[in-house]
């Protein structure tokens, strides 16, 4: 098995040679400097001797598994950092609110799946960066400087730390274990925090750093999908220096196990069991983003525990697939109204549909109809309806039309007649339809005898030779009746009152309305008195004895139509010829101070009523005739505003 990054760490293990251990005072060590430290120690304190001997107490072991599983635990913290770096907050000034904040992060550039870790015999350099938050605002700071402060005791033979600028340069020696690295982070010469910086040195790298296929493209699991973690080639790799490569470790004392992973993102097949070696099958059931993280981990019997040496987490991206479980979507037979469909499947999990139902056309209704039936004022009627004839549902109602009520208006309630007097004026109307008049009769023949009666509401009224009052009635075939009143008096009848349905007319120069007369209305109708019309103002408009109007020019003018002593005005509006259009004004024009010139304005069409106006807006600077002659009086601009009507044009002037 040939993997890249262990030929990396081959690489760097074969041209890396032991940094020679100088110790140097923590006050001497700054990143301009450019010293080295190391972390010595004797050998004899470095190392941990734990005898285990059968009268050890359990007590004892169990705080040292505790002592080991905290370490193991702080190391996974730093792990959750994806992109293999690390951060701390720190605020100046003690941390108050509201004061500014800076923060460090590190990178293991040169590190196994960027997690700290690294060969023994070989160089990692660690990237450092620093931020102050001040508010909402993030600064980065590239002018600040690093400092090494001395070691703890029991790293004698394990590394040596050197500054190059701001990167953190590490050379591990031939000795496996864990380092802790204390650094201060310098601002302006002021310390802002100190950061102590894990590094961890190991013979041994899980392999593959992460899941691709043949080709190297990564494997994303679909949602329902089963990754058998223990046949996907995970395992731990040991470099030999005799070999002169890498080799598969299969001592028993180590293993590599599941040991964290996204509870929402995976089920378990196989339960993790809190120590042996297990691989188990994990099935993915979230669509999001998920991942698991393997480690690889050495028995020590002095402390009776498993102890973390490597780890690395299998990040997967989100995903819209999912494995199909197939579920059987039964056909349905068509009716009259819905379609039926065939046999067809869908996946239960994401809904996709794998076999489409295909519509079977609804076999529809036998359509007959219901014919409508128009009400009258004799019966109900009903809208148009139908229905199927073969399951009988009603496809469209037939509602009720209610019957049509009787209705018939008079010319008036009540009439007067000179004895003698006939007239067909006086008439009933407004029948709903299919009604008519069947009888008009009067209760005193002798008084106003009734004649000529038409189913259209019209018959013909005589008044006898004296005076009195009947009662006449109009009957129609709905049965609907009206009465009114008939005074037959010896002298002639007058006018009452005149009424007209048109109170205004608006008419353009030249129109002719005739109208009028047809509007008017005296009461009553057997008035013996003329109507007449007459024009207040004959320049605007004219009116003729028949009461056709003439509009003669723009302005208003009052109509008076009259009988006897009752009168009524209709008030006559003639408008003029309205501008459409100006033109002839330059948008432009300039002059020297004294001079003048003409606005040749023209409005479309010629014989539009509306005057052509002229306005400046600076009459310092230019003034215009009614004419439209501009003159220039002093340096400076003014603009010109021609106006005919609602048309408008402006022309700027500039006098020099």
């Amino acid at each position: 098995m040939k993997r890249n990054k262990i030929a990396m760490l081959l690489a760097m293990a074969l041209t890396v040679t032991q940094s020679v251990a100088v110790p140097v005072a923590a006050e001497e060590l700054t990143a301009d400097a450019g010293q080295e430290v190391e972390m010595a120690q004797d050998d004899a304190d470095a190392e941990v001797a734990v005898e285990a001997d059968e009268d050890a107490s359990e007590e004892a072991e169990a705080e040292i598994e505790d002592d080991a599983e905290e370490s193991q635990e702080d190391f996974a913290a730093e792990e959750d950092l994806s992109d293999g770096t690390a951060q701390e907050t720190f605020s100046d000034d003690a941390g108050e609110a509201g004061e500014k904040r800076y923060e460090f992060g590190r990178n293991y550039d040169d590190s196994s799946s960027n997690t700290g870790y690294m060969l023994p015999n070989s160089t990692m350099n660690i990237s450092t960066w620093l931020d102050c938050v001040d508010g909402d605002d993030w600064n980065e700071i590239s002018e600040y400087s690093l400092k090494l402060l001395p070691m703890e005791e029991g790293y004698a033979g394990m590394a040596t730390v050197s500054l190059n600028g701001t990167e953190i340069v590490v050379k591990s020696g031939s000795k496996a274990g864990d380092i802790t690295i204390p650094v201060e982070v310098l601002v302006d010469g002021k310390t802002v925090a100190t950061e102590w910086i894990w590094v961890g040195i190991s013979e041994y790298v899980i392999e593959p750093e992460d899941y691709s296929d043949e080709d190297g493209n990564t494997i994303n699991p679909k949602v329902g999908e089963s990754l058998d973690i223990g046949r996907l080639g995970i395992g731990m790799w040991c470099y030999e220096p005799e070999l002169g490569g890498w080799a598969p470790i299969g001592d028993p004392n180590l293993r590599v196990i599941v040991k964290e992973y996204d509870e929402d993102g995976w089920n378990l097949q196989r339960n993790l069991q809190p120590s042996g070696y297990d691989l188990p099958i994990m099935t993915r059931t979230t669509y999001n983003a998920t991942w698991f993280t393997v480690v690889a981990e050495e028995f020590h019997e002095e402390v009776g525990a498993w102890l973390e040496i490597d780890r690395v987490k299998y990040e997967f991206d989100e995903t819209k697939e999912h494995v199909h479980v197939e579920v059987k979507d039964a056909a349905v037979a068509p009716t009259c109204t819905t379609a039926g469909k065939t046999e067809g499947s869908h996946c239960s999990v994401g809904g996709e549909v794998i076999k489409a139902q295909q519509p079977i056309p609804a076999k529809g209704h036998t359509v007959v109809k219901d014919a409508a039936v128009a009400p009258t004022v004799f019966a109900d009627g009903k809208t148009e309806g139908s229905h199927c004839s073969v399951c009988g549902t009603v496809l469209e109602k037939q509602n009720t039309i209610a019957k049509v009520p009787g209705t018939i208006y008079l010319t008036a309630s009540s009439l007067k007649m000179k004895t003698g007097q006939s007239t067909t004026a006086f008439k009933a109307t407004g029948f709903s339809e299919g009604d008519y008049v069947t009888a008009v009769t009067s209760n005193k023949p002798g008084t106003v005898k009734v004649t000529n009666v038409n189913k259209n509401g019209t018959f013909k009224l005589a008044a006898g030779k004296k005076k009195g009052s009947a009662v006449v009635t109009v009957t129609l075939a709905s049965k609907k009746t009206a009465s009114f009143k008939v005074t037959v008096q010896k002298a002639a009848v007058k006018t009452t009152k005149i009424t007209t349905t048109t109170k205004s007319l608006t008419l353009a120069k030249g129109a002719t309305y005739k109208k009028l007369a047809s509007s008017i209305a005296v009461t009553p109708v057997t008035s013996k008195e003329k109507v007449t019309y007459s024009s207040s103002n004959k320049k605007v408009a004219t009116v003729s004895s028949k009461g056709v109007i003439k509009a003669k020019k723009a302005g208003t003018a009052k109509i008076t139509v009259k009988s006897g002593s009752k009168k009524v005005v209709v008030t006559v509006k003639v408008t003029g010829v309205k501008t459409t259009k100006l033109s002839g004004v330059p948008a432009t024009k300039k002059i020297a101070k004294g001079k003048s010139f003409k606005i040749k304005a023209a409005a479309t069409p010629k014989n539009t009523d509306e005057k052509i106006t002229f306005k400046s807006s600076n009459k310092k600077v230019a003034t215009v005739t009614s004419k439209g002659v501009v003159k220039g009086l002093k340096k400076g601009t003014a603009t010109i505003t021609v106006q005919s009507g609602s048309k408008k044009m402006t022309c700027k002037v500039t006098v020099k």
